[in-house]
């Protein structure tokens, strides 16, 4: 009996004496101008669940996105340390290193950083429209200072425009909310993009519209009028000239009138 115990209690501690492995960790990796995702998979081996610690070093900031305090038994779990560049490491290589202790097991990484030089636009945009109205939320994924500009809206008819172009700058990982305005005079509803420029290029933002003319909607008359399909500079001349012969029609009417009043009164 008493052997039977003794045998039981050495495969409980055989059990818990730790056994993990670990995989996907990188022995090299590239940081430019956006934080790195540095991640790994840790396998408990053991049919025990098991504490996890784990001693990470970078020589620029770090932070966990992802780090359990245990592992399940024979199950795996997933580490994500997100490290961050620097101003003054650009060009450089250096070492990091993790030590990794499951239950009462170690494991030693060490791996290569490299920080490489880099000057891109690193602004991610999320746009939105209400109206004539533009909301831009801006995000700098940098370390350095960055600068967008908004420049013009594409997909939309002639007569929308921008109500006046933009300039935004944004610090190191700064995210911040900008505000924009269309004008025109024609009614739009549908998607067109925004064009910004942002380190010497073009890029596009796709943004649905529901946008109603601030003045008359001229497209609307002319259709009362029994005009379509004409171009937004050749509909104003022709809108010119349906208030041309509306006020000459008003004055005859006028004068007509005046007329027949003034032959009324002689009669009497």
């Amino acid at each position: 009996m008493r052997l039977g115990f003794f045998a039981i209690a050495l495969a409980l501690l055989a059990s818990t004496a730790s056994a993990f492995t670990v995989t996907g960790f990188e022995g090299t990796i590239s940081i430019a101008e956006k934080p790195y995702d540095f991640t790994f998979t840790i396998k408990n081996e053991t049919a025990v669940k098991q504490p996890l610690s784990i001693d990470f070093t970078a020589p620029t900031h770090f932070e966990f996105v992802e780090k359990p305090d245990y592992v399940n038994a024979n199950s795996e779990a997933e580490i994500t340390a997100r490290i961050y560049p620097e101003k003054g490491f650009e060009g450089t290589t250096y070492a990091g290193r993790a030590t990794l202790k499951l239950g009462g097991s170690t494991a030693e990484k060490s791996f290569a950083i490299l920080y490489n030089r880099e000057d891109s636009c690193t602004i991610e945009r999320q746009v939105s429209a209400s109206g004539g109205d533009i909301t831009l939320m801006l995000e700098n994924t940098s370390y350095r200072q960055k600068t967008i500009s908004l420049t013009g809206v594409k997909g939309a008819p002639e007569g929308i425009r921008l109500a006046e172009k933009g300039e935004y700058s944004l610090g190191p990982f700064e995210k911040r909310e900008f505000k924009a305005r269309i004008e025109g005079n024609v009614a739009f509803k549908g998607d067109a993009e925004l064009e910004f420029s942002c380190h010497g290029s073009t890029i596009t933002s796709k943004v649905g519209m529901d946008y109603k003319a601030g003045g008359t909607d001229l497209a609307a008359l002319l259709s009362l009028g029994g005009i379509s399909g004409t171009r937004q500079g050749d509909a104003e001349m022709v809108f010119d000239a349906l208030l041309a012969i509306t006020a000459s029609i008003l004055l005859i009417a006028f004068i007509a009138r005046l007329v027949r009043f003034l032959n009324s009164g002689k009669k009497e």
